[in-house]
């Protein structure tokens, strides 16, 4: 994917936990032992604890661990020398020397090699075990003298910064690099020799004035997207000192944009632009982009030009990523990703029961543009509890848009396919079970407001269960669910408001099965970045006297 390939990753948001006592605790109850007895059922893992075992005299053997004894540690500054001990190679520092292999207490003749260094020669006496012998190695070196005839060169000496005048370095061969804006750079190797003096003087040409590589950082881009993607960036590269004019022309060629830059001083040189005029947003079409640059030292005019394009279809509506579908926290939406274009979610919600019991769901949530009004969603829950009962869910859903109005009153129309696998519970937790689904959300939109409807059906293999005797076995089942949000999108902001209830497995007669599942969600773009922070709640309800709720954090990154 062109975009993704360009990716920072990202930073994610500090889990934060919050969550209200459920009154009565009847549904969280009934949640929590439903889960535990379909973990059983389900992975119908057992622990054998009928094996028996007989013992038998069996006999010991004496182990002998091969230890040796250390003498003494040879050690030199740098490091890496090679040691030879009366003139035997030994091996390279740091070293250490052992009585098995020969070495004793006594008096040695040293003498210690290293590449650049003088070498060292002399004795030392060991009179006891452990002792540890350290040797400074003396660098050979030369100077180098270093002259430039301007103080805006940047030099370098294999990679690192050298100043002028008469210094000091070890011999061997070096990469000197001097280059500066506006002038041709300079690259030569130089070699340092003992105790001799390299005299090195940098006078650098001026480049020849060229401008290059305009373009948009994108090819389209909608003004009315949130945060850094309601504008572009535009970029050029020029080699030496001068200055230019911008300008930005619609589709009638008529000015619509118009910049000054009195100076360059660097190559790199951009610069953004919002699609407007006067504040008001432009139509979609091609818009051209015209430079105009004038070389400070020759005076020449150098022209070049570019293509962006407005595009309002080019929605990047973000939207939390739960129940296996983008939208609201229960309820898809129509609203498609761009193609090329992604978002990565996580939201991080948590209860406290009235008996200290946790619930937390983490949950990750992935959305790519596929192609023109199509997105793919995938997610991954955790349900965090104790170390021994961590149920996940896996899903994978795919939408495409059907039809979409036009006018202030719109109406729109998607079709998604929707599947899920559970691991570790058969309760309906977040709305979100086990097996195929196929969704028709219908969206109606006034301005920033919109009203959601959504009908699914559903097919699994296990049964949904909130009680606690449930006997889980594979079979075929059915049912539907009834999901609705209200939802209020402008500038930035958005909160919503989702429900989803389900019906009985259709082998049981049509009719409602409790709980319903509820939410609240705002979420705020953070101005001019591609981030949104999410606050969330979710409850299940049974009756009044049957419900709790869970709250938290949550973020979305647009790329």
């Amino acid at each position: 994917m062109k975009r993704l390939a360009n990716i920072l990753i990202l930073s994610l948001m500090v889990l934060f936990i919050s969550g209200c006592a459920s009154s009565r605790g009847n549904t969280y109850d009934n949640t929590q032992n439903a889960d535990k007895n379909d973990n059983k059922a389900k992975t119908e893992t057992t622990t054998n604890s009928n094996s028996t075992s007989s013992t038998s005299e069996t006999e010991e053997k004496e182990v002998v661990e091969d230890i040796k004894t250390l003498v003494f540690t040879i050690n030199s500054s740098p490091q890496g020398a090679a040691v030879y001990l009366d003139n035997r190679y030994a091996g390279k520092t740091p070293l250490e020397l052992y009585q098995e292999d020969g070495y004793g207490f006594g008096s040695y003749e040293i003498r210690l090699e290293l590449t650049g260094y003088y070498s060292y020669q002399g004795y030392f006496n060991c009179t006891s075990t452990g002792q540890s012998f350290h040797f400074k190695l003396e660098q050979i070196t030369g100077f180098l003298e270093l002259e430039s005839d301007s103080e805006v060169y940047h030099i370098s000496l294999d990679g690192r910064a050298i100043s002028r005048g008469k210094q000091r370095l070890g011999i061997g061969r070096y990469r000197l690099r001097a280059y500066a804006f506006g002038y041709v750079e300079e690259n030569q190797d130089i070699v340092i020799e003992e105790n001799q003096t390299t005299r090195i003087y940098v006078s650098l040409p001026p480049a020849a004035f060229e401008i290059s590589r305009l373009g948009p950082s994108k090819s389209r881009f909608n003004p009315q997207n949130p945060g850094s993607f309601s504008q572009v960036e535009i970029s050029f590269h020029v080699t030496s000192f001068g200055r230019a004019e911008i300008f930005i022309y619609g589709p009638d060629n008529q000015e619509v944009f118009q910049k000054n830059i009195s100076a360059f001083f660097e190559e790199n040189q951009r610069f953004f632009w919002n699609g407007r005029k006067e504040g008001i947003i432009l139509p979609d079409g091609q818009y051209r982009i015209l430079i105009k640059a004038i070389d400070e030292r020759g005076g020449d005019e150098h022209i070049l030009s570019s293509i962006v394009n407005i595009d309002s279809s080019l929605a990047l509506n973000y939207r939390s990523i739960l129940s296996g579908q983008s939208g609201t926290l229960l309820t898809a939406c129509t609203d498609q990703m761009a193609e090329d274009y992604a978002q990565i979610s996580g939201l991080f919600l948590g209860h406290i029961g009235e008996d200290g019991s946790l619930r937390a769901p983490l949950a990750l949530g992935f959305r790519l543009g596929l192609y023109k009004e199509t997105e793919l969603t995938l997610q991954t829950t955790v349900i965090a509890r104790d170390a021994a009962y961590l149920p996940f869910f896996l899903s994978a859903g795919v939408r495409t848009l059907l039809f979409r109005g036009a006018g202030d009153f719109t109406l729109s129309s998607a079709a998604q396919l929707k599947g899920v696998f559970h691991y570790g519970t058969g309760a309906d937790t977040l709305s979100l079970y086990t097996g195929l689904s196929l969704s028709l959300p219908l969206q109606f939109q006034l301005g920033p407001l919109s009203l959601i409807l959504q009908p699914d059906i559903a097919i699994g293999p296990w049964e949904i269960t909130y009680t606690a005797d449930y006997d889980s076995h594979t079979a075929f089942f059915a049912w539907a669910y009834g999901r609705a949000a209200l939802l209020f999108d402008h500038r930035g902001f958005t909160t919503a408001l989702s429900a989803a209830v389900r019906t009985l497995s259709f082998d049981k007669g049509f009719a409602l099965a409790w709980p319903m599942q509820m939410g609240a969600e705002f979420h705020f773009f953070i101005p001019g970045s591609q981030t949104l922070i999410s606050f969330s709640a979710l409850g299940e309800f049974d009756s009044i006297e049957s419900w709790y709720i869970m709250g938290g954090l949550g973020f979305n990154f647009l790329m």
